[in-house]
């Protein structure tokens, strides 16, 4: 994933816990989703009728190619879909767009401070000793966090 900006660490936080966390929350969605930034996207044809984008914020489709030609004036929806007949050619389509939220999303900024400064660690509740099975406590708070993160993380089919 290239380099996006940073957003300043909150009040309190550590800097480099900060970058740690956001880069991890980046990851587990699969795209920066803050800042908006321009930025040019090469993917996998879908060989179908719709294209989708590694963006769930669309805000601007500057051009895209299908297969090495340029697409003109290609139908797109903010979530990242486009319309057409993609190649199924890998690294087959290249996008240049503007995307993602100005600020982070005020559920999302919230979970990631919570991260950031949460320093409980998972807690085993039970070991077998035979199966070498472990099994961890998941609480409420761990499900609601990963609730919000899931809504900004892109689907496996993109």
């Amino acid at each position: 994933m290239p380099t996006h900006p940073l957003p300043p660490a909150p009040s309190g936080v550590d800097a480099s816990r900060w970058a740690q966390t956001v880069a991890s929350v980046r990851e587990y969605c699969g795209w920066h989703i803050a800042p908006e930034v321009y930025e040019e996207v090469t993917v996998d044809g879908s060989g179908c009728a719709v294209q989708m984008l590694p963006t769930l914020r669309l805000v601007d489709l500057v051009s895209i190619t299908n297969d090495g030609a340029v697409v003109s004036n290609p139908e797109w929806s903010a979530a990242g879909f486009v319309r057409g007949s993609w190649t199924c050619r890998l690294r087959g389509v290249t996008a240049t767009m503007r995307h993602g939220y100005e600020d982070w999303p005020a559920d999302l900024l919230g979970v990631l401070v919570e991260l950031a400064t949460d320093d409980q660690k998972a807690r085993v509740s039970q070991v077998t000793n035979r199966a070498y099975q472990v099994s961890f406590d998941i609480d409420a708070e761990t499900e609601q966090r990963r609730t919000v993160l899931d809504r900004y993380r892109l689907s496996d089919l993109r």
